[in-house]
């Protein structure tokens, strides 16, 4: 082997020149060599490893579980439904309100059960057809039908309530089921419409 700067012989594995100092190839050749993939190594474990050594497991970790606060905020920030549900569940709030409005009906006593409370119907624009029923103390079933309207902008609402055998306004008895329809149909209700409720 002979130095690439003066061309004295040198001895194999000699790492400097002992005529003129300088470092020979052989050794950059061997560094370079040590950090490039043997033949037949999988590379994808080499990459893998070299990672692990610039950043660590929990460095990562942090990094993924911080990104995925960010983007929950984000969603969270950026709902912008007109929900006038707020934090609660809307289903919940509609039953609770339509129970609520039953147990203010001059006929129903406050020991009354209300139960089989069901949402029958939703227009899309906060309007909801809601069922419920109460016994009385000699056993007979009344069934209501409730009609609950929600502002989407101040989150008030609004109820209408009839039960099965109410005369309507035409004179007609109603029943447990024309009065979704009727509640559909009536302009006064403005079913399929968003609510701006005072």
């Amino acid at each position: 082997m002979f130095c690439k700067n003066c061309g004295k012989e040198m001895k194999d594995g000699d790492v400097f020149c002992c005529e003129c100092g300088s470092k020979t190839e052989s050794n950059n050749v061997k560094q370079a060599s040590s950090e490039m993939p043997v033949s037949g190594t999988n590379t994808s474990v080499i990459a893998a490893e070299t990672l692990k050594k610039k950043y660590p497991v929990k460095l990562v970790i942090g990094a993924i579980i911080a990104a995925i606060v960010i983007i929950i905020i984000a969603i969270a920030a950026g709902d912008d439904s007109g929900s006038p549900f707020g934090e609660y569940d809307e289903e919940d709030v509609v039953k609770t309100l339509a129970i609520s409005t039953v147990r203010e009906q001059y006929s129903v006593y406050h020991d009354q059960d209300v139960y089989d409370v069901e949402i029958l119907d939703t227009d899309g624009n906060c309007n909801y057809i809601v069922s419920a029923t109460t016994e009385s103390k000699q056993g007979f079933e009344t069934w209501w039908i409730l009609l609950l309207k929600f502002d989407t902008d101040s989150g008030k609402y609004r109820t209408y309530i009839h039960y099965h055998g109410e005369d309507d306004f035409n004179g007609d008895r109603f029943t447990r089921d024309n009065i979704p329809e009727y509640y559909r149909t009536n302009d006064d209700f403005g079913w399929g419409e968003e609510n701006h409720i005072k």
